[in-house]
């Protein structure tokens, strides 16, 4: 019987932990939104496609090459006609005989681009800025995505914190009920602080409700986030609260301008745009073109290694092009590439604008926070201090029961208030790395 309740024992312990999730750390959690964030895998997509493209704008510096093996056979079955004799003005009817032939050949062709106006160097160049973009705009995507599990993990921590607050706040609530009761029942206090007592709980088991559902609610924004499921009991390892170094606005603002992605990606893309217009005023220019083609035919296959001897014949050209008239094509081109390049201006100062932006909010953040929490400590050591003396001055009958509720729920207050402010430092100081470009 002993054996049997140990075995129990053992599996039940398995399957309790088989059940429970591992809790994830915080870099754990960037992998696996890494991952499976779709915005990633596009990301990447966009990044090798840019990659590529950069390649294959390369091939138009190159020569086109070909060559070719061929065999032809022909066959002119008998002809017949009429020989008109010259002397006797009679015709007569003849016939030739068939004729066949045979014919193998081989060649090769060689064809290149000269000059184009220089559309190849400025397509090219194009293309590599349009790479190194694509980089940028990668990496700000990555940014972006473990800023939000960053915020969706504090969020959730936070709410976790704030549940077993009210826990707590629900446990001294019923300790009060029970001590009220017992009050009342030796005639120490009436039943109107039961009734008082009674209401608190209440409203602080409806408080630990709430902070439940607050709780689950960034559990499934967290697994959102990361790409898993939303139902999922993901449990995270704690953050050890901690300030850091303050710097000062200005040196904020110029990491963000030497580090933010998205200013990098505006600045190539600007450069891109650049080069669209000059590949658009190519069209000017003359373009000039070279070949050399050779062939060698033959009756038999058996002389090909004559090639180079005999049966033979090459040529090389050269060719200048310009176009005359193309329905102004070129000049409403070069219009559009100006437009095109102005409008990618105008996107990198609202860029340039944003990030300023974002720097100084997550500034001013990090500056209320700090207060925020500083504020909240000294509560807390007001609201401990106006508990204790409320407890002894109910105890000795001086005050009533509200003024003890109302001390209770002022520590709890500011107990949530110096949470929240904690983890609202932490958004911030990832938020102002986010601004800064430096979230890695």
């Amino acid at each position: 019987m002993r054996i049997l309740l140990i075995s129990a024992l053992i599996i039940a312990v398995v399957l309790t932990c088989a059940a429970s999730e591992i809790p994830l750390s915080l870099p754990q959690c960037i992998d696996l939104a890494l991952r499976n964030n779709t915005s990633i895998l596009t990301g990447e997509a966009d990044k090798l496609e840019a990659k590529f493209q950069r390649r294959l704008n390369f091939t138009e510096f190159l020569p086109t090459v070909s060559t070719w093996l061929g065999y032809n056979h022909s066959e002119v079955g008998p002809t017949s006609y009429v020989y008109m004799d010259p002397i006797s003005g009679i015709g007569r009817e003849q016939t030739t005989e068939s004729r066949t032939s045979t014919n193998f050949s081989s060649g090769l062709s060689l064809s290149q681009t000269i000059y184009d106006g220089g559309y190849s160097i400025a397509n090219y160049q194009k293309s590599q800025f349009d790479e190194k973009a694509a980089r940028y705009e990668f990496e700000n995507t990555i940014q972006t995505v473990i800023y939000q599990v960053e915020e969706a993990y504090i969020n959730f921590l936070k709410a976790q914190e704030i549940k077993e607050l009210k826990k707590e706040a629900v446990l001294r609530s019923a300790e009060a009920l029970k001590r009220a009761q017992s009050m009342e029942k030796v005639g120490a206090s009436p039943h109107s602080d039961v009734l008082k007592q009674q209401v608190q709980y209440e409203q602080d088991q409806m408080n630990l409700i709430n902070a439940e559902i607050q709780y689950e609610e960034t559990r499934a924004d967290l697994n959102h986030v990361l790409g898993l499921n939303i139902g999922r009991e993901t449990e995270v390892e704690d953050i050890q609260f901690k300030k850091t170094e303050k710097i000062s606005l200005d040196e904020a603002l110029k990491t963000a301008v030497n580090n933010h992605p998205a200013m990098k990606q505006y600045e190539y893309n600007l450069k891109s745009a650049r080069k669209s217009i000059r590949i658009a005023q190519s069209g000017y220019f003359p373009q000039i073109s070279g070949s050399y083609s050779y062939r060698w035919t033959n009756e038999s296959l058996n002389k090909y290694g004559d090639i180079l001897d005999k049966d033979f014949n090459w040529s090389a050209s050269i060719s200048v092009g310009f176009s005359i008239f193309d329905g102004f094509s070129r000049p409403l081109n070069v219009s559009k590439s100006k437009i095109a390049y102005k409008k990618t201006q105008d996107f990198m100062e609202q860029t340039q604008r944003a990030v300023f932006l974002e720097v100084k909010k997550a500034h001013l953040g990090l500056d209320l926070t700090e207060k925020q929490i500083d504020l909240a400590e000294a509560q807390i050591k007001s609201a401990e201090e106006d508990l204790k003396f409320s407890t002894a001055r109910y105890e000795l009958g001086s005050v009533t029961v509200l003024e003890l509720i109302g001390a209770r729920v002022g520590l709890n207050t500011a107990k949530e208030n110096k949470i929240t402010a904690e983890y609202a430092y932490m958004t911030a100081l990832a938020r102002l790395n986010k601004a800064k470009g430096l979230l890695k």
